[in-house]
């Protein structure tokens, strides 16, 4: 039985106290990764190091000794990490040879936003993955090859996006964006929307009831509240209603979501939608619809991103249903 092992040439620049890194800007923010990828077939691995350094950052360069080995083993890692391909870094010092300076590629990946020279100073105030932001500064303060790095021993990140059900005890800040919000728009009603704290609080626990069908309202369906968080800040909410009555058919239909005026342009609906989409198929709901304004353009953008179809369109309104399981 064979059991491959995924090699990645990886390149280790520092200069004047700053390392050179690729840049990515996805839909959860910005990330940096060193230059590097998958050694080619009848490739060397320092051959695979000065491709990639040109491909991702068209710096010419010296490739030197192996700066540390990284092993990413995901049958021992606990966490999710998107990926179950066992990877073997290795990671190599580099010097730029004289005359060549780094820009942005020509043909760059399909996230990537730039390449960066960060000082080593503010390492600590950014993303790298893997986060071995430590081992790079022991290695540019020593100039020695570290044992090897394993994955799993490492400090994971904060997750940068959170879904989290609505709780009786929310904080301030919580309530803060809620107040921010106000009482909606573009046919989202803000029921959360609070004159005072004490307000803001009953409220709450109607709707932790209403999740658990206890003391509904007449014509209302359970409800659960989801606040999507990004870096541990709340921007925007969404409601997942468990099934349908014929008013909600009519209008509202399963989810509903907003985002704080603070916190739009980003593209966090999409992601709110998404994960709220995850939470109707845990939940075991086949599909859910989806209703908006025919002229909220960046509300239909959203749905349809998350394969909404469009089922009916007036002058007023739209509806879009989305399968859950095939």
């Amino acid at each position: 039985m064979s059991y491959p092992i995924r090699v990645r040439a990886t390149a280790l620049v520092i200069e004047k106290d700053s390392i050179l890194l690729v840049e990515y800007r996805d839909e959860e923010g910005v990330h940096y990764n060193l230059p590097g990828g998958g050694v080619e077939p009848g490739e060397s691995v320092t051959a695979g190091v000065h491709r990639e350094l040109m491909e991702e950052t068209m710096l010419e360069a010296t490739v030197g000794p192996i700066a540390f080995v990284y092993e990413y083993a995901p049958h021992l890692n606990v966490q999710d990490s998107g990926s179950d391909i066992h990877t073997l870094y290795l990671v190599f010092e580099c010097t730029p040879i004289e005359g060549s300076r780094p820009r942005f590629p020509d043909r760059p990946d399909g996230d990537q936003s730039g390449v960066r020279w960060i000082p080593l100073a503010e390492l600590d105030g950014i993303i790298i993955y893997p986060n071995i932001k430590a081992h790079i500064k022991q290695f540019a303060a020593e100039r020695r090859t570290i044992e090897l790095i394993e994955d799993h021993q490492l400090e994971p990140y904060p997750k940068q996006v959170e879904l989290r059900e609505l709780k009786l005890d929310e904080d301030n800040t919580i309530y803060q964006m809620i107040q921010e919000i106000g009482e909606g728009q573009n046919g989202f009603v803000n029921s959360l929307y609070s004159n005072e704290i004490a307000e803001f609080q009953a409220k709450l626990r109607r709707n932790f009831e209403c999740a658990q069908g206890l003391n509904l309202q007449e014509g209302y369906v359970p409800q659960t509240i989801y606040w999507l968080y990004v870096k541990g800040k709340p921007v925007g909410y969404g409601k997942l209603r468990h099934h349908l009555n014929d008013r909600l058919l009519e209008h509202g239909g399963h989810i509903g979501y907003v985002i704080r005026p603070s916190a739009r342009g980003n593209g966090y609906g999409n992601i709110l939608l998404r994960e709220i989409l995850d939470a109707a198929r845990e939940k075991g709901i086949p599909e859910v619809l989806l209703t908006c304004n025919a002229s909220n353009i960046a509300s239909r953008k959203v749905i349809e991103a998350n394969q909404g179809m469009l089922a009916e369109m007036t002058e007023d309104a739209c509806k879009y249903w989305i399968q859950l399981f095939s």
